[in-house]
């Protein structure tokens, strides 16, 4: 196995390539990204149906007996 001073080098001129080839990624500080807001809660219950309807997506109903398992 290689001295740990000559794998150090090598991963940073690994890393140095890999930089240079595709940019330096920037992270988001820890702990600062802002979650989106949610909405409160509506005092009424909205069914499965009534989110197709106000969304214009589609509802599959399925009316065939369920076989025990």
């Amino acid at each position: 196995m290689a001295p740990s001073a000559n794998l150090e080098k090598i991963g940073r001129e690994t890393f140095g390539i890999i930089d240079e080839v595709y940019g330096r990624r920037r992270r988001a500080p820890q702990g600062q990204a802002k979650a989106p807001p949610v909405p409160p809660p509506s005092k009424e219950g909205i069914d499965c149906r009534q989110v197709a309807k106000k969304h214009g997506g589609l509802l599959q109903v399925d009316f065939l007996p369920r076989r025990p398992f």
